[in-house]
C-alpha cells in the first residue's frame, strides 16, 4: 500500500490545498484497484500449457496459450460466461483446431510472430463462438 501511496504523490504534501489534492488522487487510485479486482475476479486469467491436446477445463475466462506447435483445444466448461483465448505464434504460423465442447467456424490459423484472440459464449456445456481477430 505504501508504494502505491508514493506512486500516487511521491513526497508529503506540504499544505491543505495539497492535502486535498492527494486524497481525491488516492481515491481515485484505491477505487480503480477496486474496480481491477472486481473485474479479475468476475475474468480470471489462466495460461495454458502447451501440448498436442490442450484440455481447457474452466481454467480461466482469460486464457493465454504460447503456441509452438499445431494443436487441438478440447473444453470442458463448467459454468456459462464468457470465454476467451489469446493464442500467440512463434516464428511459424500455427494451426489450432477447436475439439470437444466448442462450436466454431472452424480451425484458426495464426500468423507468425503475432496474436491471435479468439472470443467464446458458454452455456455450462458448449463454447460457442463469438468472434476472432487475427494478426494482432
Amino acid at each position: 500500500m505504501s508504494e502505491l501511496i508514493e506512486n500516487v504523490y511521491p513526497q508529503a504534501p506540504t499544505n491543505e490545498k495539497g492535502l486535498l489534492l492527494w486524497s481525491r488522487v488516492l481515491m481515485q487510485v484505491l477505487q480503480a484497484e477496486r474496480r481491477t479486482k472486481q473485474l479479475q475476479q468476475l475474468f480470471p486469467e489462466a495460461t495454458l500449457a502447451m501440448a498436442p491436446t490442450v484440455a481447457w477445463k474452466q481454467n480461466g475466462a482469460i486464457n493465454r496459450i504460447a503456441a509452438d506447435d499445431d494443436f487441438t483445444i478440447d473444453a470442458t466448461p463448467a459454468k456459462s460466461g464468457p470465454v476467451w483465448f489469446i493464442i500467440s505464434n512463434d516464428a511459424t504460423p500455427r494451426t489450432v483446431t477447436f475439439g470437444t465442447n466448442f462450436l466454431t467456424t472452424g480451425t484458426l490459423v495464426g500468423t507468425a510472430n503475432k496474436t491471435a484472440v479468439i472470443a467464446f459464449l458458454s452455456d455450462g456445456f458448449t463454447l460457442y463462438e463469438l468472434s476472432r481477430t487475427t494478426g494482432l
